[in-house]
């Protein structure tokens, strides 16, 4: 245990942070069911921790299903949940003053930034905002505990690995909500736990992604599809993308479900499908422009032909090229930037 300041870290703790990183990670992909039991003792602890006398504990299987008419609306004392963050940001601050700025850094870099991006947390709120505004409404205030878990990161490295001082009755308090429980909306008296996702499928950035399946499911059947982090409706989350059609793009009026349609359709598909005009050519490459309504500005798309294994491949280029020996070019040197 040290109340000294740490001024950086040694080889040995610095190979520790994958560790930690990957273990918030698992944890913040997690499809375990929330136990109620070890929820209900998490919860105690924090409102303890708080100076409150512990709660009714309300359990639903998804933010959906959660039955807040089962206990009076009279009953509910003030909402706790910035009172709760007060405390995260009071146990971070204690952390923080025992770490000097280079190793905040080293933290930040390696904890802190891979977990900022929580994957489903503000598509499932637009979600319920679509099936149910009011429901929405309600959980947007709540206390998301995977919010919490790059921050706790960091303090679990510090206190395991560095040795730092630190109240152990708020750590204990704090990480027990972390680890056993989902969305929370604590009020003096009563206190609205739901379940995890049973399902969560992700792609390698970390985002939402399901191809012809749902993205995001809870055990009471509430469910999303999205596609590369953007929320799909049923109708093209059910198909694989090799089943979305080129046509769809013109009819869809939302912007980035175009985006994502022309990227589950490929340009190869779209050159193909569509009738497009042949601006100009140039050896086995060919400049084609095609005209998609529903698209601020035209595609601009070069095709060419392997010679040798005669495979096409088509890349979208920019707009303001107008032949293909100057589109070849614009690819060679963006190509030959991304390798070096």
């Amino acid at each position: 245990m040290t109340t000294s300041t740490v001024l950086s870290l040694t080889p040995c703790q610095q190979k520790s942070l994958p560790l930690y990183r990957q273990g918030a990670l698992s944890l913040l992909h997690s499809t375990r069911p929330v136990n109620f039991a070890q929820a209900c003792a998490a919860i105690r602890e924090v409102y303890h921790l708080m100076g409150l006398a512990a709660p009714l504990v309300v359990w639903g299987e998804s933010p959906v299903s959660m039955d807040f008419k089962v206990v009076a609306a009279e009953r509910w004392g003030p909402f706790l949940g910035d009172r709760l963050e007060a405390e995260c940001d009071r146990f971070e601050q204690s952390i923080e003053a025992q770490l000097s700025w280079p190793v905040q850094m080293a933290l930040e870099e390696s904890l802190r930034q891979p977990l900022l991006e929580v994957p489903y947390t503000t598509q499932l709120l637009e979600q319920l905002d679509r099936n149910c505004p009011s429901l929405a409404a309600q959980w947007q205030p709540a206390v998301k505990p995977e919010l919490w878990l790059e921050a706790l990161a960091v303090e679990a490295f510090a206190l395991e690995v560095l040795g730092c001082n630190y109240n152990q009755k708020a750590w204990k308090a704090l990480s027990a909500v972390a680890q056993h429980c989902g969305w929370l909306l604590p009020y003096e008296g009563v206190c609205f736990v739901s379940d995890r996702p049973r399902q969560l499928r992700l792609n390698g950035q970390g985002q939402l992604h399901g191809e012809g399946e749902v993205a995001l499911a809870f055990s009471d059947g509430f469910s999303l599809y999205a596609h590369a982090g953007v929320r799909l409706p049923e109708h093209y989350g059910r198909l694989h993308p090799r089943q979305w059609q080129s046509r769809w793009i013109d009819e869809e009026p939302d912007a980035d479900l175009q985006q994502v349609l022309m990227a589950g359709v490929g340009y190869g598909r779209l050159v193909q499908e569509l009738a497009g005009e042949v601006v100009d050519e140039w050896g086995d490459s060919s400049l084609v422009r095609l005209e998609i309504a529903a698209l601020e500005e035209p595609l601009l798309l070069l095709k060419r032909c392997c010679s040798q294994t005669h495979v096409m491949d088509v890349l979208r280029v920019p707009p303001y090229l107008r032949s293909a020996q100057s589109a070849a070019c614009w690819v060679h040197w963006n190509l030959q930037t991304v390798e070096i």
